[in-house]
């Protein structure tokens, strides 16, 4: 009878045990499939490719002191070709650019010496938006930033 009993309280814990690791097991496999936020900061041509984000871009001097603020809607039609139109606060109408671009890791070349040419480097990202800088933004330097977010 006692046999019997350490069998059945071997079985339990052993019953037990299994659960424990599998429990260690899932939560190891939850930790381990959490992305890096370092790895989504990226741009990639293809997912940029038909997409139309809105949004403002914002130009400061100074260190900041002197501020412009305008309204971009940007449309990447293929992987290399885009339009944007930029209206500042004092314009009636936007203008409207079609431009040429390449990605490269975090950055984002708009080819041309235009309204928003150049590279831009990108500091934040979801599925939905993202925020793009151009220039260091030091002490009496010129600073733009692109806040952007998706449309469609």
């Amino acid at each position: 009878m006692k046999s019997i009993q350490k069998t059945k309280n071997f079985e339990i814990l052993n019953l037990k045990g299994s659960h424990v690791l599998l429990l260690l097991f899932l939560t190891n496999l939850l930790f381990l499939s959490c992305s890096d936020e370092k790895d989504i900061l990226k741009l990639d041509a293809e997912s940029l490719k038909q997409t139309s984000w809105g949004g403002q871009h914002i130009e400061s001097y100074n260190g900041g002191e002197n501020v412009l603020y305008s309204e971009v809607g940007i449309i990447f039609y293929t992987t290399e070709t885009g339009q944007y139109d930029l209206k500042y606060e004092t314009d009636l109408e936007p203008s409207i650019t079609k431009f040429e671009y390449f990605v490269d890791g975090k950055l984002l070349f708009i080819k041309k010496n235009i309204s928003l040419g150049g590279y831009w480097m990108l500091v934040e990202k979801s599925k939905d938006k993202m925020v793009l800088e151009q220039s260091s933004g030091g002490e009496y330097s010129y600073k733009a930033t692109l806040v952007l977010e998706r449309r469609y």
